[in-house]
Formats: C-alpha cells, structure tokens, sequence
C-alpha cells in the first residue's frame, strides 16, 4: 500500500463505495452513483415494501442459521480485508504518509 492519504467518507453507515462510484440507501430504495455524467444516479429495482436494509439483515442471519457463508455476497473474511485496507490507510495518514504493509498490522488465523 503506498500513497494512500486518510480515506473518511460521512454519508451513511450502509455505503457501498468502488473506484466509479457508490451505491446507498434512501428511504426504501437502492441508489447507485456513477462517476460516468451521461447517467450519474440510477434507482436500482427492489421487492416492493422492503427495504435494502432488512434484505440484507435477512440475508446475513439466514446465512448464519445455516452456517452457510456461500449465501452472502461477500464472506466475512473478504469483509475484513476491506476493513485491513481502510484502517490501513487511516493509519499511513496518521504517520506522515508512510508506507505500511497490511501484513505487519494484521494477524489472521
């Protein structure tokens, strides 16, 4: 990891961020935003009634009554590794800049 600087982003606790854009939820609907100026803010479908929110509530407990990470789009293992990077680069920040490795400030089992 190098050069990466504080990385801080207030909006919502539920943003899904990605190098072109974001997605959150508004109310009852899933928005995503597109750096790309031709379309910048799509609504996405949704099951009329429910909101994103208790969907994936319902997904991530399912997932655990079954024991069963396959049923989550993302396992807990790639969850944390975001996380590693994030506070990885909060850290940099907080040292000058500095180039840390996610090795040194990470143990997994």
């Amino acid at each position: 990891m190098s050069r990466l600087r504080q990385v801080s982003y207030s909006d919502s606790y539920n943003s899904i961020l990605w190098a072109n854009g974001h997605m959150k939820f508004e109310g009852r609907d899933a928005v995503v935003y597109y750096d790309d100026l031709q379309s910048p803010r799509r609504i996405l479908p949704a099951k009329m009634g429910v909101s994103p929110d208790e969907l994936i509530n319902r997904a991530f407990i399912y997932a655990i009554q079954k024991n069963d990470q396959k049923i989550l789009k993302s396992s807990f293992s790639d969850s944390m590794k975001s996380l590693d990077t994030v506070l990885g680069a909060n850290q940099s920040h907080l040292q000058g800049g500095k180039r840390l490795y996610l090795d040194d400030l990470v143990e997994c089992p």
